[in-house]
């Protein structure tokens, strides 16, 4: 069964074995919700084998990008139901950690890399918080989507990637339990 489309013979796509084998664990998990066996926060670093003539890797990347909002959704839904103070609480949370590397001064606001290894542009990154900044006082709009989009220039000396993608991922957090209000 073919589920997205196929790439060129000559180019690189994802493993159709792999995508549609892991799309059957999304299928079951669907089916049976107590059956966790994907979280939503882990679909980012999801990765499948790049092979000739595979599937589509853009077409698979937006359909996981779909099913992470699905789960999200649904997972963080079914936490506010039982219990609607934890998405207050959760908010309040994430506002404070999002905000507290905002009030640092550019240029350091995260640890840079050591060396001559490199990192995200601080540049870009510091432009990026500061579009947060207006977010959080809602100024500004800021979707998981436009998260997904962003891609840093890597610089020597720049930030850690790890530290930003961090942050990111608690910003994606943010957006997201704001959506199940």
């Amino acid at each position: 069964m073919v589920t997205f489309p196929i790439a060129k013979k000559t180019q690189l796509g994802y493993s159709a074995v792999e995508v549609d084998a892991f799309l059957q664990v999304a299928r079951d998990q669907f089916n049976n919700p107590s059956a966790k066996v994907l979280d939503w926060r882990s679909l980012e670093s999801k990765s499948f084998e790049l092979v000739k003539g595979g599937y589509q890797t853009t077409a698979v990347d937006e359909a996981l990008d779909k099913l992470q909002d699905a789960l999200a959704a649904k997972e963080l839904k079914a936490a506010f139901q039982w219990n609607p103070a934890l998405r207050n609480e959760r908010l309040i949370q994430f506002r404070g950690l999002l905000a507290s590397r905002i009030g640092r001064k550019s240029g350091k606001r995260f640890d840079p890399v050591k060396g001559l290894a490199g990192g995200y542009s601080k540049k870009q990154v510091d432009a990026l918080l500061n579009v947060v900044g207006e977010f959080l006082e809602g100024s500004a709009e800021l979707s998981v989507a436009d998260l997904r989009s962003i891609r840093f220039k890597v610089k020597r000396g720049g930030y850690s990637e790890s530290q930003v993608d961090a942050y990111l991922a608690k910003l994606a957090e943010f957006i997201q339990t704001k959506l199940i209000g």
